[in-house]
Protein backbone atom coordinates (compact mmCIF):
# COMPACT_ATOMS: atom_id res chain seq x y z
CA UNK A 1 0.00 0.00 0.00
CA UNK A 2 1.08 3.56 -0.92
CA UNK A 3 -0.04 6.49 1.77
CA UNK A 4 0.42 10.19 0.34
CA UNK A 5 1.23 12.52 3.46
CA UNK A 6 1.27 16.09 3.12
CA UNK A 7 3.10 18.78 5.59
CA UNK A 8 2.10 22.28 6.06
CA UNK A 9 3.72 24.82 7.60
CA UNK A 10 1.95 26.64 9.78
CA UNK A 11 3.68 29.68 9.72
CA UNK A 12 4.44 29.98 5.95
CA UNK A 13 1.57 28.09 4.42
CA UNK A 14 4.60 26.31 2.50
CA UNK A 15 3.33 22.38 1.74
CA UNK A 16 5.33 19.50 1.11
CA UNK A 17 4.23 16.00 -0.14
CA UNK A 18 5.52 12.68 -0.17
CA UNK A 19 4.77 8.76 -0.99
CA UNK A 20 5.47 6.52 0.98
CA UNK A 21 5.79 2.32 -0.08
CA UNK A 22 6.34 -0.20 2.72
CA UNK A 23 7.96 2.76 4.95
CA UNK A 24 7.67 4.19 8.14
CA UNK A 25 6.88 8.12 8.91
CA UNK A 26 7.98 9.20 12.57
CA UNK A 27 6.65 12.72 12.90
CA UNK A 28 7.94 14.57 16.68
CA UNK A 29 7.35 17.89 17.73
CA UNK A 30 8.79 20.18 20.64
CA UNK A 31 10.49 18.26 22.76
CA UNK A 32 9.77 15.01 21.94
CA UNK A 33 12.52 13.01 20.37
CA UNK A 34 13.58 9.37 18.89
CA UNK A 35 16.35 7.72 21.36
CA UNK A 36 16.39 4.43 19.91
CA UNK A 37 15.61 2.13 17.40
CA UNK A 38 16.15 -1.47 17.46
CA UNK A 39 15.90 -4.05 15.16
CA UNK A 40 14.23 -7.47 15.02
CA UNK A 41 15.28 -8.49 11.32
CA UNK A 42 14.14 -12.36 12.09
CA UNK A 43 10.52 -10.91 12.88
CA UNK A 44 10.98 -8.27 10.39
CA UNK A 45 10.29 -5.63 13.87
CA UNK A 46 11.77 -2.71 15.00
CA UNK A 47 11.29 -1.12 19.02
CA UNK A 48 11.02 2.74 18.41
CA UNK A 49 11.62 4.90 22.03
CA UNK A 50 10.33 8.18 21.99
CA UNK A 51 11.17 10.11 25.14
CA UNK A 52 9.90 13.77 25.72
CA UNK A 53 6.38 12.97 25.16
CA UNK A 54 4.13 13.65 28.38
CA UNK A 55 0.90 11.78 29.04
CA UNK A 56 0.25 8.45 28.67
CA UNK A 57 -0.39 6.25 25.47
Amino acid sequence: MTIRITVEDTATGDTETTELTDDVLVIVEGSAHVTNVQNYPKSKTQVWTVKGVGGAA
